[in-house]
């Protein structure tokens, strides 16, 4: 079990990002990781739209975690309830749907699900029937370590009052459930996943 999770301007500022490997660079015309969460969370909605298809792009592209992966998945999700996050809505062709207007802590959630799904007890398995250990590979590890936190942390979201916030909140929360430490929470989530209509 790790500690709280810290304040989002705590983990922009006390990471070193420039020792920390990403996916797609300044060089192949990415900002750097730093902005892009910066963005996020002050940007114009096109701004935030595009910083959020960028970060993926950054530290999660074609479903690989990285070094970076883990400190931005830490501020995304301290970001969440964020006053500055509450209401806003993105671009949907930017935000990578189909929809006219997306709200981006929905958003922000989807994302954070994607990411967790591809470090779950399934890939690992998947990984190794291939001949592929993921177990001393500490970009992969990382975000698994992370997982109680982050569960925590989505916790109030699944009582949040806008609905796509509140579904969207109990399915990002359904891969972490593989973590040995929540084991006792899945049935409570499976009750919470069938009051949001069975999406999670």
């Amino acid at each position: 079990m790790i500690g709280d999770l810290a304040e989002a301007g705590r983990i922009l500022a006390e990471t070193d990002w420039s020792g920390l490997e990403v996916l797609f660079s300044s060089e192949q015309g990415c900002p750097p990781v730093p902005v892009l969460l910066k963005d996020l969370l002050t940007g114009s909605p096109d701004v935030r739209a595009r910083a959020l298809r960028d970060l993926d792009q950054a530290v999660h592209h074609q479903n690989t975690v990285v070094d970076s992966t883990t400190p931005a998945v830490l501020y995304v999700t301290a970001i969440l309830r964020d006053p500055q996050t509450d209401g806003v809505r993105l671009l949907g062709t930017a935000a990578g749907t189909g929809s006219p207007l997306r709200l981006l802590r929905s958003a922000l959630l989807e994302w954070l699900r994607t990411v967790f799904e591809d470090v779950d007890d399934e890939t690992e398995r998947l990984s190794l029937s291939f001949g592929v250990s993921l177990r001393e590979r500490p970009a992969f590890q990382r975000p698994r370590a992370v997982r109680p936190l982050v569960f925590r942390a989505l916790a109030p979201l699944w009582v949040d009052p806008e609905p796509l916030v509140r579904e969207a909140a109990i399915a990002a929360a359904v891969p972490l459930l593989d973590d040995p430490e929540l084991a006792a929470h899945c049935s409570t989530h499976i009750w919470l996943a069938r009051g949001a209509g069975g999406r999670a």
